[in-house]
C-alpha cells in the first residue's frame, strides 16, 4: 500500500517524468503525492491544499502539469467534519450535493497545477450550465473534456 489515510481517495495521475504519483483526496480537500523514485522514494507529502472545492479526478496534461476537476466549490465544511468519519463516506457520497448538508450541487471547476503543485488556472462557469459537479477531466486537442455524475459529458476550447 502506497499511502493510507486519504478521505475518499479519489482520481489518480502519475506525473510525467514518473517519479511520483498524485491522488485527490475528496474529502480531505487536498491533493497528496507519493514519491515513486529519488530522494524522497515512499514518502509521501501534501501536494496541493489550497483548493477552492471538493476534488475527484485527476488527469496529467501534455504540458506535464495536471488537470484537476473540482465537484463541488467551497461551501467549506461539509466535506472536512465527514472525513474523519470513515463510516460515513458512502452515505455522505451519496447525499453530499443534495438538500442535506445545504450544498449546491450545480457549480464546479477545473484547475490548471503545475507540477510543483502550484495552481497555475481555473475554469468555472457560475450558471452551472457547462460544468455542473464535474468529476473528470481529460486534455486532447487543445481541448477539456469534462464528465460529471450528472449524465453528460462536455467540451471546453482551450
Amino acid at each position: 500500500m502506497l499511502m493510507r489515510d486519504i478521505h475518499f481517495a479519489n482520481g489518480v495521475a502519475v506525473s510525467q517524468d514518473g517519479s511520483f504519483v498524485v491522488v485527490a483526496g475528496t474529502f480531505d480537500k487536498k491533493i497528496f503525492r507519493h514519491w515513486l523514485t529519488g530522494p524522497k522514494q515512499g514518502t509521501n507529502e501534501v501536494f496541493v491544499d489550497t483548493l477552492p472545492g471538493t476534488p475527484d479526478g485527476v488527469s496529467l496534461n501534455p504540458r506535464g502539469n495536471f488537470w484537476v476537476a473540482i465537484f463541488l466549490l467551497d461551501n467549506a465544511a461539509a466535506p472536512r467534519f465527514i472525513a474523519p468519519l470513515p463510516w460515513v463516506k458512502g452515505f455522505a457520497a451519496t447525499f453530499l450535493t443534495g438538500p442535506l448538508l445545504n450544498i449546491p450541487a450545480k457549480i464546479g471547476a477545473i484547475l490548471e497545477v503545475h507540477q510543483n503543485g502550484t495552481v497555475l488556472r481555473g475554469f468555472y462557469d457560475p450558471s452551472g450550465k457547462v460544468a455542473p459537479s464535474v468529476t473528470s477531466v481529460i486534455e486532447r486537442d487543445d481541448k477539456l473534456y469534462l464528465g460529471s455524475f450528472h449524465d453528460y459529458i462536455a467540451v471546453k476550447e482551450l
